[in-house]
């Protein structure tokens, strides 16, 4: 099993595989390339968004800057809108239904960390070099989802059609800044945040 593979199955995996690290690398390329366009020049960002996410709906639009982890891993439905500063840590699929809107400042990220520190530290192959182990988990977002600001969708979520997800400060006591995330159905407009 390739570590494409292990990352794409949610088993450990070696993020310094070459292969990985040429797809990033591609995806991290593109994504700078975006941010420097204006966003006037419509065919010059189709052309890159087709390259970074061929796997998006044609009429997804992202406002940018963007920055993906992949791209090649994350699926966009139809009238999909990203405000600015999305990031997108694709490790594992990301798949975004029709009719989603985010939010500035949010985060799409499936990366997961070994909890175990002998699995979590770096480790040294035999010819010296190091190297560190990760999996991830996908996520799942629903038709007519609407991701407010500062949102960060971690991985293994699974977010139903038609919900609004919202972020904000909160102070409480000696926790200076903590964040809360609060869920609010879409059905009428009583929940209008």
């Amino acid at each position: 099993m390739t570590e494409k593979e292990k990352m794409l199955t949610g088993k450990i995996y070696d993020a310094s595989d070459e292969e990985l690290k040429r797809f990033r690398e591609t995806a991290h390329r593109l994504s700078r390339e975006y941010n420097l366009l204006d966003e006037c020049d419509l065919n010059a960002r189709a052309k890159i968004l087709r390259a970074l996410l061929p796997n998006a709906d044609k009429s997804a639009y992202l406002q940018g800057p963007v920055q993906f982890d992949y791209g090649i891993f994350t699926e966009l439905g139809e009238n999909f809108y990203a405000n600015f500063n999305l990031t997108v840590l694709d490790c594992a699929p990301v798949k975004i239904g029709n009719n989603v809107f985010i939010g500035p400042n949010c985060s799409l990220v499936t990366p997961i960390h070994p909890l175990l520190s002998r699995e979590r530290n770096p480790s040294i192959r035999a010819d010296g070099s190091v190297f560190a182990q990760e999996y991830a988990k996908p996520i799942i977002i629903g038709d007519d989802c609407w991701l407010a600001t500062n949102v960060t969708v971690l991985r293994r979520s699974g977010y139903r059609k038609r919900m609004r997800y919202c972020s904000g400060k909160r102070r409480n006591g000696r926790n200076s800044a903590e964040f809360s995330c609060r869920r609010h159905s879409m059905q009428g407009d009583s929940n209008a945040v």
